[in-house]
């Protein structure tokens, strides 16, 4: 049935139907129900129906409470919602399963961009762009350069910027 829902693009149905089926059929691996209602939790997120989306993933979290898929997740709709403390918990705790994950790294440089730490945005985008430099999803050049002209503004009264990219 939900597979139905899903093709049609009707994702609300798909992810009540999923949400109601997840409890019945896990093993404590991702089978094919988390599967499709993680999917369907990113494109409502997509879509910008955040509170379903949000209900998906509180869903999957209650059952596998350290998927970094989840918790990414969860850490940008906290971003879209402005709750950076909220936020930076949900990417902390991704990142100590996987300190090298990209979308965690790129969730907290977002953060600390929102929150004004250029500093600490250009570090983690160039340690990004260190372990996946041929990937797409990594900063491009024009990001780069626009963070550090921002940084450069925010130098402003005399100060001098310094940036190596290693």
């Amino acid at each position: 049935m939900s597979r139905q829902h899903y093709f049609r693009g009707e994702l609300e149905f798909a992810a009540d139907y999923l949400i109601q089926a997840l409890p019945l059929r896990v093993t404590l691996t991702w089978d094919l129900t988390a599967k499709y209602l993680y999917k369907i939790a990113h494109e409502l997120r997509k879509r910008g129906n955040t509170a379903k989306a949000m209900e998906c993933y509180l869903a999957l979290q209650a059952l596998f409470p350290q998927s970094l898929g989840v918790l990414n997740g969860l850490g940008h709709m906290a971003i879209d919602r402005n709750d950076l403390i909220a936020a930076k918990a949900y990417f902390q705790a991704a990142l100590l399963s996987d300190p090298e994950n990209i979308a965690t790294l790129g969730g907290l440089a977002s953060i600390a961009t929102l929150e004004g730490n250029l500093d600490m945005a250009m570090r983690l985008h160039l340690k990004i762009k260190s372990l996946r430099p041929s990937r797409g999803d990594c900063l491009t050049e024009t990001q780069l350069v626009y963070v550090y002209l921002e940084l450069a503004k925010s130098a402003g009264n005399g100060k001098t910027v310094e940036w190596r990219d290693k």
